[in-house]
């Protein structure tokens, strides 16, 4: 199933890869290289589905709580 953008009407694709930098709890962290995020292949702009946000969340309290 092809989604679109409704940004730009570009198609959303899972994307993984380095450097990618969230805000949590007025940290930034940099997400897990194999992380996947729906993401604008046109405009770039992040799909934020409701499994995505759970798993997201998951993840960066997990690096929140191991940070020093």
């Amino acid at each position: 199933m092809t989604v679109a953008c409704i940004e730009c009407g570009g198609t959303i694709e899972p994307v993984i890869g380095p450097g990618r930098m969230r805000q949590y709890r007025h940290v930034t962290l940099e997400l897990p290289t194999d992380f996947v995020m729906p993401t604008c292949q046109r405009c770039g702009a992040i799909w934020l589905d409701t499994p995505t946000v759970h798993r997201l969340d998951t993840v960066l309290r997990r690096l929140y709580d191991k940070r020093p």
